[in-house]
């Protein structure tokens, strides 16, 4: 069944004791399976 309309999904990581380690990274988001979104990032 497919629903229209605006979704929302939360989601958190806790931050490592000592802190994330400098660097490149990217968020990817797939639904059922297939990548929708992909967000990069850099930690300094």
């Amino acid at each position: 069944m497919k629903k229209n309309g605006t979704h929302y999904i939360s989601t958190s990581m806790t931050r490592p004791y000592d802190g994330w380690p400098r660097g490149d990274y990217q968020v990817v988001l797939y639904i059922d399976g297939k990548e929708k979104l992909s967000v990069p990032f850099t930690v300094e």
